[in-house]
């Protein structure tokens, strides 16, 4: 597992505060939530004709060779405190406090493992440029964006992936999985981090 975050501008568009709606629903029941959203995207891929749909939660550390893909982060938690107490905003300078305070520990490079069995995996296309219709888009890169494979499926209206998010330290999700690719499997990673607008000439060096 290897990679690096990369921070997209937004181009001069609307900017994120740190405040997330499509986050703060599951706050009042945030481990109830992950697994009912969670084994309900399972269930929502089931392979046509195969046994039944297995889930199992993992926990897990990041080794030497993955622990940078927390580490990394460090920067972008390090700019939103500082705007945070610039702003004297409480709420966001706890988390951040809380993530930094993380990375110096030994729970910094834990992670909590959800792997499904018996599914399609996450299929459709990975070019966002492309066919919008797409489980693996709707997850990884959506808000508010839901699809599902078949009418009859169930989810939160396109806000189920924001739970995972919801559970974790720092704001991050990594998402793995393998499709059939025609006569072949494809593997496909990609991490997501929900923070905030940042400035883009501390964050990543550019204007």
């Amino acid at each position: 597992m290897s990679g690096s975050w990369y921070f997209p501008s937004n181009s001069r568009g609307k900017r994120q505060g740190f405040n997330d709606a499509g986050m703060d629903i599951f706050h009042e029941d945030p481990v109830g939530s992950l697994v009912r959203e969670s084994i309900q995207n399972s269930l929502d891929a089931k392979r046509v004709h195969d046994g039944p749909v297995r889930v199992a939660f993992s926990l897990s550390q990041l080794d030497a060779n993955t622990r940078h893909i927390a580490d990394s982060l460090s920067v972008a938690f390090s700019l939103g405190l500082k705007k945070a107490t610039k702003y004297d905003d409480r709420k966001a300078r706890q988390f951040y406090e809380r993530a930094l305070g993380a990375l110096k520990g030994k729970h910094g490079h834990q992670v909590l493992g959800i792997h499904d069995f018996g599914t399609t995996g996450l299929t459709g296309t990975i070019d966002d440029q492309g066919d919008d219709r797409s489980a693996w888009l709707a997850l990884v890169k959506g808000a508010g964006d839901t699809f599902k494979e078949s009418a009859g499926a169930g989810g939160s209206y396109g806000h189920g992936s924001s739970a995972p998010l919801v559970m974790s330290a720092f704001r991050s999700v990594l998402y793995y999985t393998q499709i059939q690719a025609g006569p072949t499997i494809e593997e496909r990673f990609q991490g997501t981090s929900r923070l905030e607008s940042l400035r883009a000439e501390d964050l990543i060096g550019e204007e």
